[in-house]
């Protein structure tokens, strides 16, 4: 499972620095504050749920509207304030 939802990070790391002309430490720096995190995607090392459910929100929240979100990940849905 860890792999699947690493895997979903690359996806989404790579498609946002491709589609904003950027390098994928400067996203990882915007994302989380680590630039070096996306070395630790590709590593044996581990992640947390609540990093990877940190970086996909903000992914969510600063998607291009230009572009398509990756279809083999889940986008999370907003909160809505009642």
């Amino acid at each position: 499972m860890e792999a699947e939802l690493k895997q979903h990070l690359l996806t989404l790391s790579d498609a946002f620095a491709s589609s904003r002309g950027v390098g994928v430490t400067t996203v990882w720096r915007q994302a989380i504050n680590d630039p070096t995190f996306y070395d630790r995607l590709k590593s044996e090392k581990t992640i947390t749920i609540r990093t990877y459910d940190r970086a996909v929100s903000w992914f969510s929240e600063n998607w291009p509207s230009d572009q398509c979100w990756p279809d083999r990940v889940p986008r999370p849905v907003p909160e809505t304030i009642s």
